[in-house]
């Protein structure tokens, strides 16, 4: 299993910041959350995985319009930012996306902007199966923009088990 990037050496304190100082990016994150509810068909009630949350940003959006939003991440900084951002419901957990928690628990499964890619392709194919194995049965999963290269195969799998077709 390789990493590609020290990760938990980048996603620090000076990361946040410069990257994602509180209160920044208030329009293209409110379309980035109008994009992911839309394109995933989402609604309130319906159960979603903020897969590698960050600090939370997506995670809070989707919630304040009904989700019930679960966050994931392995940086305990992006989580402390997360945690500390009160106003909406978000369970934040602090954990790996290559051993989900979780089986056919979530309607939906968010993976945003570059939080994919970060290993070989054999771990990228398990962190892949493993969204597929923490959805319920016949429903779609999301990328967002970002490394679109290294998912494009994996969400075609996924859309063959249910998820949307796109040709």
């Amino acid at each position: 299993m390789a990493d590609l990037f020290d990760a938990a050496g980048l996603y620090d304190e000076d990361y946040l910041h410069f990257f994602a100082p509180p209160g920044a990016g208030t329009e293209p994150a409110e379309a980035a959350a109008d994009l992911a509810w839309r394109v995933l068909d989402l609604r309130p009630g319906m159960r979603v995985l903020d897969l590698a949350c960050g600090h939370g940003d997506l995670a809070r959006r989707l919630a304040a319009r009904g989700g019930r939003v679960t966050g994931l991440d392995s940086s305990p900084v992006f989580l402390d930012r997360a945690r500390a951002d009160a106003g909406v419901e978000v369970e934040y957990v602090a954990g790996d996306m290559r051993r989900l928690p979780w089986t056919a628990h979530f309607d939906r499964v968010v993976n945003w902007s570059t939080a994919f890619g970060y290993f070989d392709d054999e771990v990228n194919r398990a962190v892949l199966a493993g969204i597929a194995g923490v959805l319920r049965p016949g429903r779609p999963a999301g990328h967002g923009p970002g490394q679109p290269h290294r998912v494009s195969r994996g969400v075609r799998t996924l859309a063959g088990r249910g998820g949307p077709r796109r040709r």
